[in-house]
């Protein structure tokens, strides 16, 4: 490798942490990005030996990715192996993600919200809540919602569509 293979590691197992934040396992997320980052379609061998874990722990992480269209079976090397390549377009997944995890949470949260929002004065000082602090997170959770909401319904059909949505989308933010 030209750049230190100590970097590239920290990068996978950084990308790994991330995934994991999103809810799967941490290997899900080292052996997609193995794969995403490669030139060229990756084995079950190669992307063992590259991370250095079990065998058993990449068959299962590539059969969840496999599942979930993260990574598609491309061809075949000796032996009956396969080898790998990351989907083109991630974003579909994310965006799937978000549509049936993150929009219900969100959803769940603000009805929460709004329940307890309804509650008289005195309950609050009863149960010692900030009713104001009740309000903001009700405004906070409505924006997420929305723009989860913006992202799920986003036809993205590329990785290039994806960064050009993040790039509008930032123009806001920053």
């Amino acid at each position: 490798m030209f750049f230190e293979e100590r970097k590239y590691i920290e990068l996978i197992d950084d990308i790994g942490a991330f995934i994991e934040y999103w809810g799967f396992r941490k290997i899900h997320g080292r052996v997609w990005a193995s794969v995403y980052l490669a030139e060229k379609p990756l084995s079950t061998p190669e992307i063992v030996a590259g991370l250095g874990v079990s065998k058993a722990l990449v068959s299962g992480a590539i059969n969840e990715l496999l599942e979930h269209g993260l990574i598609v079976q491309v061809g075949q090397v000796k032996y009956g192996g396969h080898t790998y390549q990351a989907c083109s377009n991630p974003a579909e997944v994310v965006r799937d993600v978000v549509k049936n995890r993150e929009l219900v949470l969100f959803e769940k949260i603000e009805n929460n919200l709004m329940n307890i929002s309804k509650s008289k004065i005195s309950d609050f000082k009863k149960s010692g809540v900030d009713p104001t602090a009740v309000d903001h997170l009700k405004t906070l959770t409505c924006y997420h919602k929305k723009l989860a909401h913006k992202f799920s319904r986003k036809k993205i059909k590329s990785m290039s569509d994806w960064i050009s949505f993040m790039r509008k989308l930032s123009r806001f933010t920053l």
